[in-house]
């Protein structure tokens, strides 16, 4: 019996003779490309034979997937193939999470700043406001257990030194080998933050239409109304791009889900009186419903609420009700001028983001221009001019003919809008995306009349949405 046991062992029980011993000459060689796993000595194995005692390479954070016959793992080996030529096997892995030090299979981040995607896949999303700074970012993220993280410009590469959409948060397992990319839009401020507002009625005197647009959902800091025309009416104070809405309901007050809005719809408006439908949700059952459209030009935002909750209960409840528009590329951006009309009508008050208390910038000269440094290059594909009546004043003084260029190394110039008989104290002109860092608007008839002073109270600069 042990004489049986040994001669056993010596003809099979090494992978150098698997198959038979037939000769070396006429035996085919098996090799093993284990792509990164512990390393598997060659097979010997005769024509026609199959490989007895294959052995199973190891790799940390991942578990073994099989043999294939090719580099991209597409022809799996079968044990029962036969060996007739000479041939190296390729192994295919799977990432493990058994191992705590690997991290989870799928990487997955948290932060106290913006909106992160669910998580799941290997490309994910933030959404961040344009007043978040890039260390203040870091200081919120809280990557999967294990894992680290670092923020790049868009090529994934450089380290970033600042915020901008399109950058990259790449979290990584200890070992190196998973990773999840995070790309960052920067997004506008909540523009109905503390904004005036007004509604149909209220269910008490405490849950007025101001809590809606508080920024506060704790302490039932919400609207309600039990009316059977239940509407809720935000004015921004001057027309703004809007292209996103966010409705916090009653779960994320604290209430039951079963009071959350059902059904609702949000219309926008330039003047408070001709209203556009931009959304309509029929069977919300969320806390918090996001609601992305194409970018609108609107001033009033009108929030209808047609079916209040998921039961009988008649109250509609609204938390908060935010508003949000594309980042305005030119915003508080360094600004030149031919000149001005005084020491308070600057340069700068064309892109500070007001019309208020006379925030123009002005010029009377021959030569009237103005012209922005985004800081780096941008895609651009529209602009937005606040004239004279924007800023109260007549409409006599809108400027009557401009027209932009843009550049990206500020001597090379392309004019992408001309327009030379405006009237109105707002234009939106929309261009074919370009790529640009510098900006430049020219102002060749100032006004509807003989006075010759620009009026610019604001110009503003976007890119394509990055909710469409």
């Amino acid at each position: 019996m042990v004489v049986a046991i040994l001669v056993s062992l010596m003809a099979f029980g090494s992978s150098s003779f698997a198959g038979g011993d037939i000769g070396a000459d006429s035996q085919k060689v098996v090799t093993y490309n284990t792509n990164g796993g512990s390393t598997i000595p060659p097979d010997f194995v005769s024509p026609g034979s199959t490989i007895y005692f294959q052995q199973i390479p190891v790799k940390k954070c991942s578990s073994f997937n099989g043999w294939f016959y090719d580099s991209a793992l597409t022809r799996a080996y079968l044990a029962s193939d036969p060996i007739n030529s000479n041939l190296t096997l390729y192994a295919k892995w799977k990432v493990s999470s058994a191992d705590a030090q690997c991290g989870a299979a799928i990487l997955t981040l948290t932060s106290t700043i913006g909106t992160v995607s669910a998580g799941g896949t290997v490309n994910e999303t933030i959404i961040v406001g344009s007043d978040v700074k890039l260390a203040a970012l870091k200081a919120a993220i809280t990557p999967s257990a294990n894992a680290s993280f670092e923020i790049y410009n868009a090529d994934g590469i450089t380290k970033a030194t600042t915020l901008a959409t399109g950058m990259k948060i790449i979290l990584t397992s200890p070992t190196g080998t998973n990773k999840v990319t995070y790309t960052i839009t920067v997004s506008s401020p909540n523009l109905a933050l503390n904004k005036s507002a007004k509604a149909d009625s209220t269910c008490n005197a405490s849950e007025t239409a101001a809590k809606a647009v508080d920024g506060i959902v704790a302490n039932d800091s919400k609207w309600c109304s039990k009316s059977s025309n239940r509407w809720l009416q935000i004015d921004l104070g001057s027309v703004k791009q809007v292209n996103q809405f966010v409705i916090k309901h009653a779960s994320e007050g604290g209430e039951m889900s079963s009071y959350n809005t059902k059904a609702y719809n949000i219309q926008v408006s330039t003047d408070g009186l001709k209203w556009n439908k931009v959304v309509s949700v029929t069977n919300n059952v969320s806390g918090i419903s996001l609601d992305n459209i194409t970018t609108v030009t609107a001033r009033y935002i009108k929030l209808n609420v047609t079916v209040p909750t998921q039961t009988t209960n008649l109250a509609a409840r609204i938390y908060a009700f935010e508003v949000y528009g594309p980042a305005n590329e030119a915003l508080n951006k360094p600004v030149t001028v031919d000149s001005t009309c005084n020491a308070s009508q600057i340069a700068f008050k064309a892109v500070d983001g007001s019309v208020t208390n006379d925030s123009k910038w002005c010029s009377k000269s021959n030569n009237r221009w103005l012209q922005i440094d985004l800081g780096s290059a941008k895609q651009i594909n529209q602009f937005v001019i606040k004239h004279a009546s924007e800023g109260g004043e007549t409409a006599s003084y809108n400027t009557k003919a401009y027209n932009i260029q843009v550049s990206t190394d500020g001597t090379s110039w392309n004019t992408v809008v001309s327009i030379i008989n405006n009237t109105s104290g707002i234009t939106v002109d929309k261009i074919t995306e370009v790529t640009a860092r510098y900006i430049k608007l020219n102002v060749t008839t100032p006004t509807q009349t003989t006075n010759p002073a620009a009026r610019i109270y604001e110009f503003e600069a976007y890119g394509p949405d990055f909710t469409t």
